[in-house]
């Protein structure tokens, strides 16, 4: 199962995105995190600072998409966004 970079790391993504995903913990956002990722569509992409190749999955339900690392090995991030956004604005999104 994918990881936070860590913990500190975790607690600013949560900071940054809690409030529109009604999340009102860290637990709560990791959780919410985990469940994007286990029933979420799958689809990679590239960065748009870095250009590095990245997997996402997105919740298109609940409106939740996660990032990780392209091994799937490291959570990078977690917001609610729309599906326009992961197909279209994601560069080089597989997302169907």
């Amino acid at each position: 199962m994918a990881d936070w970079r860590s913990s500190a790391h975790l607690a600013r993504h949560f900071r940054d995105h809690h409030r529109r995903l009604g999340v009102r913990s860290v637990a709560a956002y990791d959780a919410s995190a985990r469940e994007t990722i286990e029933v979420g569509t799958y689809f990679e992409y590239r960065d748009l600072d870095s250009g590095d190749a990245r997997v996402g999955y997105y919740d298109g339900e609940k409106q939740r998409f996660t990032a990780l690392t392209d091994d799937g090995e490291t959570i990078l991030t977690h917001y609610r966004c729309s599906e326009s956004y992961v197909a279209n604005s994601l560069i080089g999104s597989t997302y169907a």
